[in-house]
């Protein structure tokens, strides 16, 4: 089982997350809200972490990749999570009910990393970059 940490002042561990059955690529705050944080994982699942008093507890598992998730951010209003994957694929969801709300293709080798700006999201695979407009992805909107 993989594990997380959070550390205080004087590198004091003030939660441990347990959860995924791989490595952990990466983590997130959620924008807004300290209390949440997000994980991608080689188990090709995100999960939705909320610290709680002395632990984390994992409120969601997203599935839905076919291969390692290296990353996961949400977006800047905290709505919307966007993850990436050796399926060479980026995947939105609603960062409250885990749903997938739609699926980016175009890259031909795994997407390592991605980020979101406002409306746009940037991604990286192999020695490709992509600019995505996400205000254009009608299910992107939430309502």
């Amino acid at each position: 089982v993989s594990t997380q940490s959070t550390w205080g002042s004087e590198r004091q561990e003030l939660f441990t997350f347990q959860g995924h059955t791989a490595t952990v690529w990466s983590c997130a705050f959620h924008p807004a809200d300290d209390r949440i944080l997000l994980s991608a994982s080689m188990d090709g699942t995100i999960k939705i972490w909320r610290r709680e008093e002395g632990s984390g507890l994992n409120v969601k598992t997203l599935r839905g990749h076919s291969g390692p998730a290296y990353h996961a951010t949400f977006t800047p209003d905290g709505k919307r999570i966007a993850s990436c994957s050796a399926d060479r694929t980026i995947k939105m969801w609603s960062s409250e009910t885990g749903e997938e709300y739609t699926t980016l293709q175009g890259h031909t080798n795994t997407v390592y990393h991605c980020c979101v700006h406002k409306s746009n999201l940037f991604s990286c695979s192999g020695d490709i970059l992509k600019l995505w407009d996400l205000s254009a992805i009608e299910k992107y909107r939430c309502k």
